[in-house]
């Protein structure tokens, strides 16, 4: 029995007939293409849930004390905080701190915990990294004041 190589089989093809299933077999690879490139499209714009409010506050917050913007930091803490603590002592202790382990280097959310009986508070779990290569972890809590603003009112570390 003699074997048929493919170019055997194409070449009983009339040629009419071969450029038409060339031209159908890249025209069905180009709409394989544009299929995938759409479904890539339509994800990349589908609405992401808004952020929780908790944890822009809490990312914020840590942004301003790397930055060394401890005004800003202090301004992101609840009235009874800033009641307890002046911003020149705030500060003063955010400048103690950076002398003490090094400026914050860098720092990532762990977790988010919200409070299921308060609807308006959550604790943020953040990992801090120091300039002097301290590392630890530390609780936001986040609470929601009167006036709708979301402000820290509690750490459960140093900062």
């Amino acid at each position: 029995m003699k074997q048929q190589t493919t170019t055997g089989i194409m070449a009983q093809i009339p040629a009419f007939f071969r450029r038409r299933v060339g031209i159908a077999s890249l025209a069905g690879g180009v709409l394989v293409v544009v299929i995938v490139l759409a479904l890539m499209v339509s994800r990349a714009h589908m609405s992401l849930p808004p952020p929780n409010p908790a944890e822009v506050v809490a990312k914020q917050f840590y942004t301003a004390i790397q930055q060394q913007n401890y005004p800003a930091a202090w301004g992101m803490l609840a009235s009874d905080q800033q009641a307890q603590l002046t911003q020149f002592a705030f500060i003063r202790f955010a400048q103690e701190q950076d002398h003490t382990y090094g400026a914050v280097t860098g720092f990532s959310e762990l977790r988010y915990d919200g409070d299921r009986n308060h609807a308006n508070q959550g604790v943020v779990q953040l990992h801090v990294t120091r300039a002097s290569k301290l590392q630890y972890q530390i609780g936001l809590t986040i609470t929601r004041e009167a006036d709708g603003t979301w402000k820290i009112s509690q750490e459960d570390h140093a900062i």
